[in-house]
C-alpha cells in the first residue's frame, strides 16, 4: 500500500469517528438556547452568555426565567447597564413600578447613555405618578437621541396631562415627523386635537393612525369608532344647504 493511500486511509477513519462529534456541535451552534446554554456551562463566570439566554427567553414568552437569568447576570456583574435595563423592562411590563426604577436608575447610572433605559425609567415614572422626575428623564434621553419618537411621544404626554397642549401637540408631530410609522403618536395627537374641539384635526390624525398600522385589533376598532363617531358629529353639525 502506497504512502498516498495509506493517508487516505487514516484520514477517512479519523473523519469516521469524529463525524458525530461534529453533527452534535453543528446542532449546538444551529440553536441559539443550546450554543449559550453551552457558552454558560463553559463560562458559569461571564455575565453575557445568562443575558443572551434571558433575551431568548423574552422572545419564548417565558419571563419567568428571563428575570431568572437576567438576576444571575447581575449578580455576577452588579453594573452591568443591559442586564439591568432588560430586568427593570420585565418589571415595566409586569406593573412593578418600584423594582423597575430600580433597576433602570441602576442601569443609567451605569451607561448614561443608554437612551432606551432613560426612555423606560421615564415610563415608569409616569406609571408610578412622578411626572417631574419623568420629564427629566424624557429630556435627558432627548438630549442624546433629539429626534427619538417614543421619547418625544411620552414627554408629549407629560406636557399634555399638565395643561402644556400647544406644546404637546408640537412634539406629537415632531415624533410623527421623525418616524412617519409610529402610529402611537398619531393617535395621542388625535386624542389630544379632538380634546380641544380641533374635530377635522383629530380626524386626520385618527385616519393617520390607521394608514400607519394599529398595534392590535382593539386598538384598530376603537380608533375606527372614534372617526365615526367624529364624522357623524360634523354631518350633524354642517349646515343645510
Amino acid at each position: 500500500m502506497g504512502v498516498r493511500r495509506r493517508g487516505y486511509l487514516v484520514a477517512a477513519v479519523l473523519l469516521a469517528l469524529l463525524a458525530p462529534a461534529m453533527a452534535l456541535r453543528a446542532r449546538v451552534w444551529a440553536d441559539p438556547s443550546r450554543l449559550w446554554g453551552e457558552a454558560a456551562r463553559l463560562a458559569p463566570g461571564k455575565s453575557r452568555p445568562l443575558i443572551n439566554l434571558g433575551v431568548i427567553a423574552i422572545d419564548k414568552e417565558d419571563k419567568k426565567q428571563a428575570l431568572d437569568l437576567f438576576s444571575r447576570a447581575i449578580a455576577l456583574e452588579p453594573r452591568n447597564a443591559e442586564a439591568l435595563f432588560n430586568r427593570g423592562k420585565l418589571h415595566l411590563d409586569a406593573g412593578e413600578y418600584r423594582q423597575a426604577i430600580d433597576d433602570l436608575q441602576m442601569a443609567v447610572a451605569a451607561n448614561p447613555g443608554l437612551v432606551r433605559a432613560r426612555i423606560n425609567l421615564g415610563i415608569a415614572r409616569i406609571d408610578a405618578g412622578d411626572l417631574a422626575g419623568a420629564e427629566a428623564e424624557l429630556r435627558a434621553a432627548l438630549a442624546i437621541e433629539r429626534r427619538n419618537p417614543r421619547a418625544l411621544t411620552n414627554l408629549a404626554e407629560i406636557l399634555r396631562a399638565t395643561g402644556r397642549t400647544g406644546e404637546a401637540v408640537a412634539l406629537y408631530r415632531e415624533a410623527l415627523d421623525a418616524d412617519p410609522t409610529y402610529s402611537h403618536a398619531a393617535a395621542r395627537l388625535g386624542v389630544t386635537l379632538e380634546n380641544l374641539g380641533d374635530r377635522q384635526g383629530a380626524l386626520s390624525a385618527y385616519r393617520e393612525f390607521l394608514l400607519r398600522g394599529a398595534n392590535s385589533t382593539a386598538d384598530r376598532n376603537a380608533v375606527e369608532g372614534k372617526i365615526k363617531k367624529l364624522e357623524a358629529g360634523m354631518s350633524g353639525s354642517a349646515p343645510d344647504h
